[in-house]
């Protein structure tokens, strides 16, 4: 088979690593695909057309999934933007990298922990070049930015487009810059226009592309779109001129839109270049909708976690929480001639998963001893999930991890289950709550979360008691890094005007948002 045949020649031998199953010796640099991820940001389950959005239409995205695989169990390693980065770019709970509790401030002093090892470090010590362009939001002093980190080119925002001023609107935070970008350590423009951002990328990674194939080696590209995260108070939500007002969903399907001829840009990029049957192409999300965005924030879909809107008095169960509507993901990955299209795989699987699998496929090796927490699924990507009753890649339980204290374990996916043992909105003032026993949902058959099981029925109680055993495992054995979010400070701000002072916002406070 095509398939079987590609993939073997491609993929290297993966051995002594925790998470990560062995593949097949690795071949030449010839026979290797290259890899796109599209990355996209607080983009949620029900944004895209494949997963049933029904105001904001998306033909390229709904093309990808269509001629691939789409991964309805797919979940983000995090609820929030910097723990979600963090454990994509190392395979590992975001805990492992010190990467927490939440976003990376913008003046933040550290970032990504510098003993870890990333993806583009990884696949680029395998012969690949690599590229990171947009969003990174793991630190934005030199030593942590992408071109520290692995990847030959990063061009893009360090953080959130919330996270700086724009020409005519002020940040959220009184100390937070004027919104910078990057072309590796240097700034291009300050500030500059995020209506125009998404076209720069674009245009960025054709250029990388272009030069990539004429080279000759395979490459890594990670598209990290800004979009669809809210802007600054004043201007909630943005787009290009060319996709304002073209959505009934508003401002936030304009963005959207956007995202999704980016995505089409591309591939039609690679198709033009040759490329396009030789690259592997998996798009996905870092966490759910920020809920109290209102209209300018995305959608849970099917995920909308009732329970807590039925029994807690809260309604924010997306971003920021353990509910499946901070954790469900779009997801899809295309790979002609190995993936077959129109395929689906409905088993539960991880943003976490992609650092071991990008690694398998481009042949790299990984350094010794190297403890990830993700799994290698390119059988699932090219082979689905099998019979029924086939174990699943996260059999064992997968943790959801709260992003803010305390930071633990609060719930557990395990097969077609999921046990919540602290519950809380998203951003709101209301209390932790901890279930013992544990809530338990049947997430296949509810995913809104609205019927919790009766703990008393054997079969359940036999899963708490398994799973709690599990958790507290889980919670006292994975090591944990010191927290790198402390805060941000002024001097660590970007800035390229002469009088530092004069690449700060100057509005009066009663007009930001703090």
């Amino acid at each position: 088979r095509r398939g079987l045949l590609r993939l073997a020649l491609a993929a290297a031998v993966v051995t002594g690593v925790t998470g990560a199953r062995a593949g097949p010796a690795g071949g030449g640099a010839g026979s290797r695909p290259s890899i796109v991820l599209f990355f996209v940001d607080d983009m949620a389950y029900g944004d895209v057309g494949a997963t049933g959005a029904p105001g904001i239409r998306t033909p390229n995205i709904d093309r990808l999934a269509k001629e691939g695989r789409r991964l309805t169990g797919w979940y983000s390693a995090a609820s929030i933007c910097s723990p979600s980065r963090a454990s994509l770019m190392t395979g590992r709970h975001f805990v492992r990298t010190g990467v927490y509790p939440g976003a990376l401030n913008c003046n933040a002093e550290t970032g990504l922990h510098l003993e870890e090892h990333t993806m583009g470090e990884v696949i680029q010590g395998a012969g690949y070049r690599t590229a990171m362009l947009g969003k990174w939001h793991l630190g934005q002093r030199p030593d942590y930015l992408p071109h520290s980190r692995g990847f030959d080119r990063y061009f893009g925002v360090p953080y959130s487009v919330d996270q700086g001023s724009l020409a005519d609107h002020n940040c959220k935070q009184k100390d937070c810059p004027y919104l910078p970008l990057l072309r590796d350590g240097d700034i291009l423009e300050q500030p500059v226009d995020p209506e125009t951002l998404t076209e720069k990328y674009v245009q960025e990674a054709k250029g990388f592309i272009e030069a990539s194939v004429s080279s000759g080696d395979p490459f890594l590209l990670v598209f990290a779109s800004s979009h669809v995260h809210v802007s600054v108070p004043g201007k909630p939500q943005y787009s290009g001129k060319a996709f304002q007002g073209s959505q009934r969903r508003g401002h936030f399907g304009d963005a959207v839109a956007e995202t999704d001829w980016a995505v089409g840009e591309l591939m039609l990029e690679l198709d033009r270049l040759g490329v396009g049957d030789d690259t592997l192409v998996v798009m996905t999300s870092d966490n759910g909708p920020w809920m109290n965005k209102e209209t300018n924030c995305g959608s849970p879909g099917p995920f909308r976690g009732l329970w807590p809107l039925l029994n807690g008095n809260y309604w924010d169960t997306g971003k920021g929480s353990t509910w499946e509507g901070g954790f469900r993901m779009p997801a899809f990955a295309r790979w002609p001639g190995v993936i077959p299209p129109g395929s689906v795989s409905q088993q539960p699987l991880s943003t976490l998963d992609l650092f071991p699998t990008f690694a398998r496929v481009a042949g790299a090796p990984l350094p010794p001893g190297l403890v990830l927490d993700g799994h290698d699924i390119t059988e699932v990507l090219e082979h689905g999930d099998g019979e029924p009753g086939k174990r699943e890649v996260w059999a064992d339980g997968m943790p959801l991890w709260r992003q803010k204290d305390p930071i633990e374990i609060a719930a557990l996916r395990t097969g077609r289950f999921k046990l919540h043992f602290l519950t809380q909105s998203g951003f709101g003032d209301d209390p932790v709550v901890a279930h013992d026993p544990p809530l338990v949902f049947d997430v296949d058959s509810d995913p809104a979360e609205q019927f919790p099981l009766d703990p008393t029925d054997p079969e359940i109680a036999q899963l708490v008691q398994d799973s709690v055993a599990r958790r507290l495992d889980l919670n006292t054995t994975i090591a944990r890094r010191p927290p790198a979010q402390k805060g941000g400070f002024r001097k660590y701000a970007l800035c390229d005007r002469p009088v530092f002072d004069d690449c700060f916002n100057t509005g009066p406070l009663d007009a930001l948002e703090l």
